[in-house]
């Protein structure tokens, strides 16, 4: 009799295809475990391309800090480094197209053409302003610094022209943002590697003459457009054909661009604040050992931000009812990722320093440890704020992000201009870290209540 109830239960759990209720939640447990492995391995994929080629990027401007400091003076290869530095503030002139566009795309209010078309428009703009500048040179007199003015010859327009190539290689942010969406990244990664070897080979050739200031700049920074020029011609080509009309929004574009702009622009000056600063108060061994600092860390940056850009794509509004958890998963693995990769770049340097192998790569004189340290400090306070802006932005809570912004720029500008003269580097790396924390510390507040709310 037992023996036909367990038949009688067992038939009773035979379902489609034969499969019981256990057999097919194991099923769909394998089915749900393969697909999170895919897409955790689409998300590991893109971040060691991205590692890969940022690295490359990372050591290329390694390489130009110890080639410009060898082969120019003091004062030029300050000059360099400050214009480099610029170029987070030089980045606002991208207008906040990028993210429209691809929420546009989204949205179907913009075609592929129509983005080719958009990227065409602003590379026209560029060369426009490029040409304004190269009129007008001295309006940039006072972001250089009084002492690294050059007011003879050809090397006065070095920092112009600079600034002008900055310009228009900044259209290389919308080229790589239209392969991003149309899911073409791998391809963006490889142009980024490409041009860091491009940079690595040309700084070879600049080391073995004698260069000025103004063909050091021309020729380092003429790389990146002409890395992209062949696909930025390609994308112009597109936009021009007439067989098939393009889609775009005009409206709908223009005032999310507007608004993506002024958020964009306002972390671009806080972001950027310290090399206004530097190039006021610091002398040009400063300068030269600041920049080094700065860009010792661009790696750490690389490895987090990628990570949370990619994963934070599945995060939105819905997320903090449906899965508030997710959020506080992918923040806590980006944080991790960041946190370590600063103190692996803070202790490789410290040891090389220890054993003499900074000394080796010719670069001992420009490491200054407790500068590099207070750098540590800076980015890693910068880990927090970062993750946490990546995901309150993809929350979709502009306000917010428009009072965290606001905060930060009077922060840094209230905070820079006090300790600068007096703690060099230092105070500058302190007093951002300061603003970064504070910045986190909100996010994270608002981020608790939202979830403990939702759940």
């Amino acid at each position: 009799m037992l023996g036909g109830l367990r038949g009688k239960e067992f038939q009773s759990e035979k379902t489609i295809n034969g499969l019981t209720p256990r057999s097919m939640k194991l099923s769909f447990e394998f089915n749900h475990a393969l697909r999170s492995t895919i897409l955790n391995n689409s998300a590991l994929k893109y971040v060691a391309a991205q590692l890969a080629s940022k690295a490359i990027a990372a050591f290329a401007q390694l390489y130009a800090i110890y080639v410009f400091s060898k082969i120019l003076s003091l004062n030029d290869a300050a000059l360099i480094f400050i214009l480099l530095g610029y170029g987070i503030w030089i980045q606002i002139v991208e207008f906040g197209l990028s993210q429209a566009i691809q929420n546009a795309l989204n949205l179907k209010k913009i075609s592929v053409s129509g983005i080719c078309k958009i990227i065409s428009l602003h590379y026209v703009l560029m060369i426009f302003f490029t040409v304004l500048i190269i009129i007008f040179p001295e309006k940039l007199n006072l972001f250089q610094g009084e002492r690294r003015f050059h007011g003879e010859d050809v090397n006065k327009l070095a920092f112009p022209t600079g600034v002008a190539l900055l310009l228009v290689s900044t259209n290389n942010v919308l080229v790589q943002r239209l392969l991003l969406v149309t899911n073409l990244a791998m391809v963006a990664s490889r142009l980024i590697f490409y041009q860091g070897l491009f940079c690595i080979v040309v700084l070879r050739l600049m080391k073995s003459f004698d260069a000025s200031v103004f063909s050091s700049i021309f020729l380092y920074l003429s790389i990146p457009i002409l890395t992209f020029a062949p696909l930025a011609l390609k994308i112009a080509r597109k936009a021009l054909r007439k067989r098939k009309k393009s889609v775009v929004d005009w409206r709908w574009i223009v005032s999310h661009a507007i608004g993506f702009w002024g958020l964009t622009a306002m972390s671009s000056i806080y972001l950027g604040a310290d090399y206004f600063f530097a190039a006021r108060h610091l002398t040009n061994g400063e300068m030269i050992a600041y920049h080094f600092a700065s860009r010792l860390f661009f790696i750490s940056y690389v490895a987090y931000f990628a990570y949370v850009q990619h994963k934070g794509k599945g995060i939105s509004s819905e997320t903090c009812i449906e899965n508030p958890l997710q959020i506080w998963i992918v923040a806590k693995n980006a944080v991790v990722i960041g946190v370590l990769s600063v103190f692996t770049v803070l202790v490789l340097t410290v040891l090389l320093d220890r054993s003499g192998g900074l000394a080796l790569l010719g670069i001992d004189g420009m490491a200054d440890i407790p500068l590099i340290i207070s750098a540590a400090v800076y980015y890693c306070a910068r880990v927090f704020r970062d993750v946490g802006l990546v995901i309150i932005w993809n929350l979709g809570r502009q306000r917010l992000l428009y009072a965290i912004h606001l905060m930060e720029v009077m922060g840094c500008l209230l905070l820079l201009n006090t300790p600068t003269p007096e703690s060099g580097g230092t105070g500058i790396f302190f007093s951002m870290a300061l603003v970064a924390a504070v910045s986190a510390g909100i996010i994270y507040a608002v981020l608790g209540r939202v979830s403990s709310r939702s759940s």
